[in-house]
Parts: C-alpha cells; structure tokens; sequence
C-alpha cells in the first residue's frame, strides 16, 4: 500500500497505541501497585463492589457502590460498569488486582477518543473550509490534514498523559470519548439531505451516547453548549448567526433533555451538594436561556445587539465585583479552599485556568497534583492571570469579528467543556486529567495552526515547518515515554512529584505513605529472612525509609498545617516506628502516635479511623484502662459492633475481665459468623489464662475443625494452653507440637 494511500485514522490510532504503549509495558506486574491517588479507595478498598456484576446496573440508584471508602457516594455508574468488567478480567489475587489489564483498558480508550476526535473536526472543517477546499474522501486536504495533526496533538498531548497512566482518571476519558460520539452522531443527523429514518437513529444514538458520558462523569453537562456552537459556527450555509442560533436552540433540544434527565437521575440517587447543585442547574438553565433568546433573535435581530450588550455589562459587571470583593479572607483554609468565597473561587480558578493553558502549551514539570493556593487577595500572580485570559478571550472575539469561525468555535468548545470543572468549588484545586475534555475543543485550533504551519510558504519552507511539528510531535512521544517509566514505580512517581510541584502537600504526604509501604515491606523481608545478617540489613533500611517517610510527612503538615490525612499519616508513622523500636524511643513514640491522632480528630471531628486507631496505640502503649475506655465509648456504634469486640476481649483479657472478654467473643461471632474459627482460637486463650484448661482445649479443638486444613495456628495456641497448664503430661505433648 502506498503511504499516500494509508487511512489518517489509522495512522492516528498506531502512533497513540504506540506512543503510550509504554504505560501498559512498564506497569508494575505485582498485584496492587500501580494504582495510586484515588485508585485506592475506587479500587482497591472496593474489592466486594467490584467483584459483583449486579454492581454494574446498580450504581444507577447505589452511588455509594463507586468508592469503597464509606460516605463518600459518586454518581458515576458507566465508570464503575467498566472497573467491574476489568476487575472480571484481570482477577483478584489475594493482594489486589493487577494494574496492567486496567491501563490497557484506559490506553484503548484514549485511543478510541482520538479517532472520534478526528472523525468530528474532519467534519467540521470540511464543513468550514471554502468552496473547492472541503476534500474528498482520501484526500490528502487541507481539512483533513487540520483534523490529523489536531488529533495527534490531542491523542500524543503528555498533559492526557495521565487518562492512560492513573486509572480512576478513565472516568474523564469515557465522558470524553461519548462526548464526542455525542457531537458526531448529532452533527451528522442534521447534514444537508438527511432526513426521515437515518435521521431519528443519529438523533437517538446522540442521546444515548450523551447519557453515556454524563454517567462516566460530570464533567459534560454543558454538551449542549458545544452542540449549539457547532451548529452555529460549524455549519456551511449562507444564513446569517441569528437563523443559525435558532435553528441550533430546535435542535439541542433532544440534547438538552438528556441533560436534564441525567440530572433528575442523579439528583434522585443523590442529594446535590452545596455547590454542586446550583451550578449545574445555573448551567442547564443558562442553555435554556440561550435557547430562547435564539428564537427570538431570529425574528428580531435587534435582540441579539440588546443581549450581547448585556452580556458584556455583565461580564464587566462580574470583573468589577471581583475587583472589588479581592481581600484578606480569614476564613478560607488556602489548600483545599474548604470556607472560600465565591470571589476568591473564581480569582484562584482564574489562576488555575492560566496555568492549565500554559500546561497545554509547554507540558512540563508534569504532576498527579499541583500545590495551587486559594487566592485570598488580587496578588499580582492573579492580576496577570485575568489579564492572561482576557486577552485568550479578545483574541478570539477579534478573529469572530474578522469573520472566522474555527477560532470561536474551538474556544467555546473548550470553555464550554471547562466550565464544570472550573466553576464547581473542588477539594483539589488542580490536575492535569481535568484539561482531557477541554483539549478536544483545543485541538481543533491547535490542528488549524499547525496545518497553517505545514502549508505556509514555498517548498522549503514547508518542508522546515513539517520537520519542526514532526520535532514537536517527537518531542511529546519522549515525554509520554518518560511519564510512562515514572508511573511505574510509585515511589518514583511521588518523589518526582514532591521535586516538580514542591508547594504540593499532597505529593509530599503521598511521597510519605509510599515510603512508609517501602519501609514495612523491607522489614517484613528482613524479619522473614533466615539469615541474621539479612534480618539486621532489613531493619535498618526499613528505619532509614521511615525516617525519610517521617521528613515527606512533615514538609506536607508543614505546607497544610491542619490537614487530616497528613496528620494521621504522622500519626501511623509514630505507630510503626513504636512498633519496631524499644525502651523510652518506643514509648515517645507511642505518646507522639496518640498526639497525632488526637490531632487528626480535631480536623475531622468524629472520624473513625482517628478514634480507633489512637485507641489501638493507647493498647499497645500498656495503658489498659484507657483503651478499655475508649473502645468501650466507641462500641456504642452499633454499626461496628464487631470491629470493636476484637480489641474490647483483648484489653479484658489483659486486665483479667475473664467474662467481659468471653461475651466480647461471643458477640464478634455473632455479628460475623465467618470469623468463628478466629473467635475459637481467642476464647480457648481466654480460658487458658482464667485457668480454664480442659475449657480451653475443646474451644481450640473446635477452631481446628473451623479453620482451613493446615492453618498452623491451632496448634500453636494448644502449645501455648498445654505449656500453661503445667502438667508434665501437658508440657511434653507441647513440646512435640511445637
């Protein structure tokens, strides 16, 4: 086959396959590594979600299903249909999934959302280009080519990077991917000749492929937006922009009501949040604004001047408010913006957006999170960042002016595609997976620039500004290479983060918690090694590791002072370090664990894991009545009875409560039947030490028939109740069992 006769699309899709091959090839082969930041709790901590296909259809009305981590619901129920199909098919071993099948499925999608891409602006800009210029199927056409090269910078983009590297980010390349289809289906359904049949399935496969996205994630809510503009700005014809808009303003229409049946889904499934709520309904009814402001343009073009007149008043409006509410604002926590104002939102969004656009344009120092302050005050870092955007926005009222289309249209598409995002309060101020929907309105400029580049010019200097996008296209293969190689080692990943966004606490304190795995796991080879010089080497790189994980902890606590899982995380820190240590060291770090996590309740009052776990380093410090008492206080929950019953027997136990401990037993097994193996074993101890032996032997009998044939811990225990008892006969007999 002549080069000249190769598919576009098929060119696209090997060189995004083979570009990010490498995150699929180089992901960590054993089970549960790989998955980082979020992966944990969507995936890991959701083990029996996962594993149960019915899941799949019942996050519809179950949000709860999507996180493992309780009270924290999200209505995400065709990403969660995918990780259920993943989790089928890589298996789970007994210390996770592995990540690779998982990334295949991601890279797969990427690649998907980049043909679709091209498929649409290959449309668009042939629709756009001018007589004689459209292309014909196979044709090596202007547009065409526009298409191409904005699919490549879209698909090969190191920022999308992440969509195929970090898993739970797939929720931004589903969205993404029936987004598209969204718009292609819909374009295609009101071409110039298409009427009757074809026409009605475009129209239903729009919908379809538009509730698709919204149920990957929330980000395309403003779908109809983007179908507007394209119907608007992306159509060939000679009618004027006030037929345009309300031809557009009929035809969203079936768009639109995807949207709104999305949101009364969700919001049945579950109650909107503080902010999230009124905005998506602000937006939804902003297009139902647009909708009728169309149709009446159309009859009355003098509406149209009144409505952009208003609309500029408003937006300076808004500048003026924002002017002028910027100041000191006490009550916002500068991190995660938790007590921010509307106007000190919108000033550190407007920071953010800057930077996201100067990511897109110079794509380094790349991060899974960005130490983005709230702006509390116009700084001049904010006051450039305004004037940054206002002039994006200037630039591309100027080409509308002068008649283009394209221009307009990819910065509609783009903000359009941003808004939800950037206008809905978040904990995480800034990602990079964030900018994957907007880079498809992107890259229809990005193509036309780059086509322009290509063709400007004679022979030479063609054939120099092919080279140069060739180098620029090369240049992001290299990148996404060198992402992929971070991204297979966590610890990497995190310590690079900590060195290309320093002011991030959070990839300070995740640099910690990996290190702290590291250290643990060292350790736990060492320990298991025969050998004495191994177990020695093993201690003491296990203890450098924690104290390099103790110093990433507390370069994040010192950035975020008060932040709750940075000080639970210093408090497990203390915990281990306890654990591993003796003599006064142990016993300072015991009191330092219990300080921390006293610390971490004061940030999120009533949190179980604070509570149990400063329980836990009260047992293991010695202070028995303590504990007793604050576990005591805690069983008070009825929904963890169980949980609690194991320590409660224990710490009675140990203060010689014989029968408090037994019914704390009882109760554990009750609650959880499948436990009653365990629950033998620890009442034939109870027994043993209230002096209970022939008691104590038939609970331990008892838990050998209960538990797995093998399990050598029954015979550990009898050892332990025969050496007790004292009988020579007994003694004996322990000794052959040991």
């Amino acid at each position: 086959m002549s080069p000249r006769r190769v598919p576009p699309i098929l060119v696209l899709l090997l060189a995004v396959l083979a570009v990010h091959s490498g995150g699929v090839r180089l992901a960590p082969p054993e089970p549960a590594r790989g998955f980082v930041y979020d992966d944990e709790a969507v995936i890991l901590l959701n083990r029996e979600s996962l594993l149960d296909p019915s899941t799949a259809w019942r996050s519809v009305v179950e949000p709860s299903l999507f996180n493992g981590e309780k009270g924290n619901p999200m209505f995400r129920p065709v990403a969660h249909a995918s990780h259920v199909m993943d989790a089928a098919i890589s298996g789970w071993g007994e210390g996770g999934p592995p990540v690779r099948t998982w990334r295949l499925t991601n890279l797969l999608l990427h690649a998907a959302a980049s043909a679709v891409l091209f498929l649409l602006l290959r449309r668009v800009l042939r629709a756009l280009a001018p007589p004689g210029e459209g292309g014909a199927p196979g044709a090596a056409s202007g547009p065409d080519l526009a298409a191409l090269l904005g699919a490549l910078w879209f698909g090969l983009q190191p920022v999308n990077a992440e969509v195929v590297l970090y898993v739970t980010a797939r929720s931004e390349s589903l969205a993404a991917l029936f987004f598209l289809l969204a718009l292609l289906a819909h374009h295609a359904a009101h071409e110039e000749g298409r009427t009757g049949r074809g026409r009605a399935l475009l129209v239903a496969a729009s919908v379809l492929a538009a509730l698709l996205s919204h149920g990957s994630k929330e980000t395309g809510i403003l779908l109809p937006a983007v179908a507007a503009a394209l119907e608007v700005l992306g159509r060939a014809g000679p009618e004027g922009a006030a037929e345009r808009a309300r031809r557009a303003s009929l035809r969203i229409l079936p768009l639109a009501g995807a949207g709104v049946l999305y949101a009364l889904a969700r919001a049945a499934a579950m109650p909107p949040s503080r902010f999230e709520g009124p905005v998506l309904g602000g937006l939804l009814l902003g297009a139902a604004g647009f909708a009728a402001l169309a149709r009446a343009g159309a009859a009355r073009p003098a509406v149209w001047k009144a409505a952009g007149g208003v609309a500029l008043a408003g937006a300076c409006g808004v500048l003026g408010w924002l002017l002028l509410s910027a100041g000191s604002d006490p009550g916002v926590d500068p991190f995660v913006g938790g007590g921010r104002s509307a106007a000190a939102h919108l000033l550190t969004q407007a920071r953010v957006a800057a930077a996201c656009g100067l990511l897109l344009l110079f794509p380094v120092d790349l991060a899974p999170d960005h130490g983005v302050r709230v702006a509390t005050a116009l700084d001049a870092p904010t006051l450039a960042a305004l004037l940054l955007l206002a002039g994006a926005a200037a630039l591309a009222i100027r080409a509308a002016l002068r008649g283009s289309r394209a221009v307009p249209l990819a910065a509609l598409w783009s903000a359009a595609a941003a808004a939800p995002s950037f206008l809905v309060p978040l904990n995480v101020v800034m990602n990079e997976h964030r900018l994957y929907l907007p880079a498809t309105g992107l890259a229809l400029g990005a193509g036309l620039l780059l086509q322009r580049a290509v063709a400007a010019g004679g022979e030479r200097r063609r054939a120099a500004a092919g080279a140069a996008v060739a180098a620029v296209f090369c240049a992001f293969a290299l990148v996404d290479g060198d992402r992929a190689r971070t991204w297979s080692d966590p610890g990497r990943l995190w310590e690079e983060a900590t060195r290309t966004s320093p002011s991030s606490w959070r990839s300070h304190l995740h640099d910690g918690v990996q290190r702290l795995r590291t250290a643990l796991a060292t350790k736990a080879e060492g320990e298991a090694s025969g050998d004495p010089v191994g177990r020695s080497l093993g201690t003491r790189s296990g203890r450098d590791q924690m104290e390099q994980a103790l110093a990433s902890c507390r370069a994040a606590q010192e950035i975020h002072p008060r932040s709750f899982e940075t000080r639970l995380n210093l408090a497990f820190l203390h915990l281990e370090r306890a654990r591993a240590g003796e003599g006064p060291g142990a016993a300072a770090d015991f009191r330092e664990a219990i300080r921390w996590f006293t610390l971490a309740e004061e940030s999120s009052p009533g949190s179980f894991r604070a509570l149990y776990n400063r329980a836990t380093a009260m047992a293991e410090a010695g202070m028995v009545p303590e504990a007793t008492a604050e576990f005591e206080r805690l069983s008070k929950d009825p929904s963890r009875t169980a949980l609690y019953a194991w320590p409660l027997a224990d710490l009675y136990r140990r203060a010689g409560r014989w029968e408090d401990a037994l019914r704390q037993l009882d109760r554990a097994e009750e609650v959880s039947p499948g436990d009653a193996g365990v629950a033998a074993l620890k009442r034939g101890e109870v027994l043993a030490q209230a002096g209970r032996f022939e008691e104590g032997k038939a609970a331990i009998r008892g838990a050998a028939r209960l538990l797995p044939p093998g399990d050598p811990r029954p015979r550990i225990f009898m050892a332990r109740l025969l050496e007790a008892s004292g009988s020579p006969e007994d003694v004996r007999t322990a000794r052959a069992l040991r």
